[in-house]
C-alpha cells in the first residue's frame, strides 16, 4: 500500500458508488491476507499453499442519520480521492456499524466495510 499516500484528509473527497458521502471524520485501510495450504491426508508437510487478500475499510462519522447504510449492506465501490490520485476499493460488503456516545454527547458511528479488490490510479475527475 506504499505505492499511494494521503498527505492530507483535507484534500481527499470519500465516494460511495459514486455519490459524495459527508460526515467522515477519520478512515481506516487496511489489507488482510491469509495464506492457504494444500495438504496431504496424514502429512503435516504442505503440498502447495496460496495467499488471498480482502481489504478492510473502517470509517469513523459523524452523521446526523445513520440509516443512510440500511440499504447499502453491499454495493459497488467505496473510493478516496485527491488532486492526483484515486483508491477504489470495489465489491463491498458492510460488515458492522456500530454507534458510540463520546463525552460531549454525541453520537459517532464506527462502519467497516470489506471489500475483495483495491485498486490505485490517477484521479480523472
Amino acid at each position: 500500500m506504499t505505492e499511494f499516500r494521503f498527505l492530507n484528509g483535507g484534500d481527499t473527497v470519500v465516494k460511495l458508488n459514486g455519490e459524495v458521502l459527508g460526515g467522515v471524520k477519520k478512515a481506516v485501510c487496511r489489507k488482510n491476507n491469509t495464506i492457504n495450504k494444500i495438504m496431504e491426508f496424514l502429512n503435516e508437510t504442505p503440498v502447495a499453499s496460496f495467499a488471498e487478500s480482502s481489504y478492510v475499510v473502517e470509517l469513523e462519522m459523524n452523521l446526523a442519520d445513520i440509516h443512510f447504510f440500511d440499504d447499502k449492506n453491499t454495493f459497488d465501490n467505496i473510493e478516496f480521492l485527491n488532486n492526483q490520485k484515486s483508491v477504489r476499493y470495489s465489491d463491498c460488503c458492510v460488515e458492522q456499524i456500530e454507534g458510540i456516545v463520546n463525552p460531549e454527547g454525541n453520537v459517532d458511528y464506527r462502519v467497516k466495510i470489506v471489500a475483495e479488490r483495491r485498486s490505485v490510479g490517477n484521479n480523472d475527475s
